[in-house]
């Protein structure tokens, strides 16, 4: 009688060198196809907040903040569409999976910039509105962070961190129930993004050994006819269930 099973109780079956290579470049492909939604989430929560908190923060502040997030994501999109053009072998998806863990790094910095630049404790629903934005764009990232094993936890520290630094440093029940709580529901976000990298793990896996072995046996099938060929002196004709030539 089966029993359910959560993904970490399922056996990753081992990986060999080459099969590791295929793994790796198809999982840089894979995080640089959310390019466009990344683009998105990222540039219409920096606009959100940016209206919100005008009038509030010097514009000044803003401003410059806002031009930064667009430059940083506008570039970052149009390298993603460069990245998908062109083929991966074993050091370029390395290279480009460390070029994709740095933009994660800037990406958290600057939101969490934005927790610390943009808090303001009164009124204090100008300081809820700010940790709803970045509670928001943490949630938003599980969806494309998770396929990169290191990515999301990247993120999470650099924005959760400022965020909840703010909140404590505010002092009052409220602002300190807060900062303990955002530790803990990113910490929530974060078990549920390494589920989602072991099930894709495995998925993933496990298309690519099925390729590979369909591959094989094409090749393999190939290979024997062309050796029968070789060595049969007579015509040989395959035909089908109806006797006509394949």
């Amino acid at each position: 009688m089966s029993e359910d099973r959560n993904a970490s109780d399922i056996p990753v079956p081992p990986i060999d060198a080459e099969l590791e290579v295929l793994l790796e470049a198809e999982h840089v492909r894979i995080i640089y196809r959310h390019a466009f939604f990344v683009f998105l989430t990222n540039v219409s929560a920096s606009l959100i907040l940016v209206y919100g908190m005008a009038g509030v923060v010097p514009m000044s502040s803003l401003v410059s903040w806002l031009a930064v997030m667009l430059v940083f994501n506008t570039t970052r999109y149009f390298l993603a569409r460069r990245v998908l053009a062109i083929p991966l072998d074993a050091e370029k998806a390395m290279f480009w999976n460390r070029v994709y863990l740095m933009s994660v790094a800037v990406s958290g910095l600057l939101w969490g910039a934005a927790a610390y630049l943009f808090y303001v404790p009164d009124p204090p629903v100008h300081g809820m509105f700010v940790a709803l934005i970045l509670t928001a764009i943490g949630s938003a990232s599980v969806a494309h962070l998770s396929f990169q094993r290191h990515a999301y936890p990247l993120f999470v520290v650099l924005v959760a961190a400022p965020l909840s630094f703010r909140l404590l440093q505010e002092g009052g029940a409220l602002n300190t129930m807060l900062g303990a709580l955002v530790p803990f529901y990113f910490a929530m976000l974060y078990l549920l993004s390494s589920q989602i990298f072991r099930f894709t793990q495995m998925s993933l896996t496990s298309e690519i050994r099925s390729t590979k072995q369909a591959m094989d046996a094409f090749v393999e099938g190939e290979e024997l006819f062309h050796s029968l060929a070789q060595i049969t002196p007579d015509a040989v004709v395959m035909l089908d269930n109806d006797g006509k030539i394949k």
